[in-house]
């Protein structure tokens, strides 16, 4: 696979939709590491651009074709998933006849995501999901058994730990149901091993050192707790304070 700054791709990608005004909210690591640059923290490396579309079927592959035939003659599209229960629609971007990125997108319905308006470093608008909605859906992951084929959304909430801003009463606004994080908390052995095992360009510390950081991150939800359990207006600046968001 080619190897291109996915952030570069994702701006000039997002510049391409909003000139034919296609009907996407864009999501993803991709997104993760725009909204990680600018508190100046690392990205974590990916091929993938994420986005949420609801247009579908031949709609949305014209889109597709549109935004890619925008960047040059060098560049090709090909659909390489047909959408279906639990599938997003896919496709796989080549550039000078070596494959560049994919594109996954789905139908969640953009009424159910949080989203903001972002600027590429040119100053071009983009729709993208916001921070806290990152974190809803990753947090709804760790607390659950797919916690162990997805760690890279353990490592994801590590990162996101070094940024600053994030209120718990916006993230609870965007969690569907309650939590229960039995895997997290009783299976370390296992989570230690997909840790372990995870290939990433990041830099990791060891498991047990991560493992303490995303449990100070997560524990307003990991559990009923003094702290917590009345008042949800904490922000996170390296440990949750106690402030009017």
């Amino acid at each position: 696979m080619e190897s291109l700054d996915i952030r570069n791709v994702l701006y000039t990608v997002a510049s391409e939709a909003a000139k034919i005004n296609a009907p996407v909210i864009f999501k993803g690591a991709a997104v993760l590491n725009h909204i990680l640059a600018l508190q100046n923290l690392p990205m974590r490396m990916t091929s993938d651009i994420d986005m949420s579309s609801d247009a579908s079927g031949a709609e949305l592959d014209g889109y597709m074709t549109d935004i890619i035939r925008a960047l040059g003659n060098s560049f090709s599209i090909t659909k390489t998933r047909e959408p279906g229960e639990g599938k997003s629609s896919g496709y796989q971007v080549s550039h000078n006849g070596q494959i560049a990125f994919t594109m996954d997108v789905d139908n969640r319905l953009f009424a159910t995501l949080d989203t903001l308006q972002y600027k590429t470093p040119q100053g071009g608008p983009f729709i993208a999901v916001s921070l806290e909605q990152i974190l809803a859906d990753k947090l709804s992951v760790l607390a659950s058994p797919k916690c162990f084929r997805r760690i890279k959304d353990f490592i994801d909430i590590y990162r996101i730990s070094f940024s600053s801003g994030v209120c718990i009463v916006n993230i609870d606004r965007l969690l569907k149901d309650a939590l229960v994080f039995n895997e997290f908390l009783n299976r370390m052995d296992d989570l230690k091993h997909a840790y372990t095992k995870y290939r990433t360009d990041v830099a990791l510390p060891a498991f047990e050192e991560a493992y303490a950081r995303v449990y100070s991150f997560v524990s307003p939800w990991v559990g009923p707790t003094v702290r917590f359990s009345s008042d949800r207006f904490y922000r996170w600046e390296a440990e949750w304070i106690h402030v009017q968001c």
